[in-house]
């Protein structure tokens, strides 16, 4: 279990870099249109929140578990 629990953090802490720095990144200084971001990043966010969930409530369900 916890080297399921260490790829799914490590999988949330990319997609929350995806998200926070480089789609910020890429929209702030607009280097791609609004339709390209979409295009590229389409269901990006909801990885994001359905993984870091999924992160959590793993990490609840083995700490009372154990």
């Amino acid at each position: 279990m916890f080297e399921i629990l260490n790829t799914e953090r490590s999988y949330v802490r990319d997609l929350n870099i995806i998200c926070d720095i480089f789609i910020k990144g890429i929209k702030d200084n607009a280097l791609l249109t609004r339709e390209e971001i979409i295009s590229i990043f389409n269901n990006v966010h909801t990885l994001q929140e359905e993984h870091t969930y999924l992160l959590h409530v793993n990490i609840y369900t083995t700490h009372t578990h154990t």
